[in-house]
């Protein structure tokens, strides 16, 4: 093989790698954000379960105030 044709074969086979180099970089670019995107949804719904355990909580308390008020009106009511 002549060094030309040598040197012509090694330039393609550079560009070849530097193709698949670029393939490789963009599908690890795209699993990032898809990481991203996952950690972002997943501290969404870990957010939103706190607030719905935060209003669960907030009935509670508003139920036993209501019963400890229906509780109240009765001893007055009865007279007990």
């Amino acid at each position: 093989m002549s060094s030309r044709a040598g040197k012509e074969a090694l330039e393609v086979t550079i560009a070849w790698l530097a193709a698949r180099l670029a393939e490789d970089m963009q599908r690890h670019a795209d699993a990032e954000a898809q990481c991203a995107a996952a950690v972002a949804a997943r501290a969404a719904a870990e957010a939103a379960q706190a607030e719905a355990l935060a209003a669960e909580q907030r009935a509670h308390d508003a139920l036993a105030r209501a019963q400890a008020e229906y509780d109240r009106a009765f001893v007055t009511v009865k007279g007990v």
